[in-house]
C-alpha cells in the first residue's frame, strides 16, 4: 500500500514532465514560479476493496502576477486546459498508475480560479487554480 507521501511524490513527478512549471510534493517557503503544489485532502477506505483506499488530492497551481495580469491568465489557462500541450491533467493522467504506485489516478477538472497572496504580502501576488486528483491505491 502506498503512503500519502509516496502518492504526493507520484503526482509531483507527473507534473515535472510539463515544461514551464515546477512541481512540489510539499509547500515550500519559496516556490519557483510558476508552481504546482500537491496537497492531500481526504482519505476513504473502499468497501470490498481488499485494502484499497480512495485518496483525494488538490494540486494548487500558482502563476505570478509579475508576468502581467493578462499573461498570467494565459499561462494559468494553459496549465488547466486539458487540451493544451502544457496541461497538468494530461501530464498526471499520462501514467494513471503514477509510476506503478497506484491502481489509478484521474483528474476532475479545475476549481477556485482566483487571486492569491502569501500571508506576509499585503497584496495579491499570484493567480491560482485548484486541480482535484483522485487516486485509488
Amino acid at each position: 500500500m502506498a503512503s500519502i507521501s509516496t502518492l504526493r511524490d507520484g503526482i509531483r513527478n507527473q507534473i515535472r514532465d510539463v515544461s514551464g512549471i515546477t512541481g512540489y510534493d510539499v509547500l515550500s517557503e519559496s516556490l519557483d514560479d510558476p508552481a504546482a503544489v500537491v496537497f492531500p485532502v481526504t482519505l476513504e477506505r473502499m468497501t470490498g476493496g481488499a485494502g484499497t483506499f480512495s485518496y483525494q488530492f488538490m494540486v494548487e497551481v500558482y502563476v505570478p502576477l509579475a508576468l502581467g495580469l493578462e499573461n498570467a491568465q494565459d499561462v494559468l489557462d494553459n496549465f488547466i486546459d486539458p487540451k493544451h500541450a502544457k496541461s497538468l491533467e494530461s501530464a498526471i493522467e499520462a501514467d494513471r498508475t503514477l509510476g506503478g504506485i497506484a491502481q489509478s489516478a484521474s483528474v476532475g477538472g479545475f476549481t477556485n480560479y482566483r487571486y492569491w497572496s502569501r500571508v506576509s504580502d499585503s497584496k495579491a501576488t499570484h493567480l491560482t487554480a485548484r486541480i482535484p486528483v483522485e487516486v485509488y491505491a
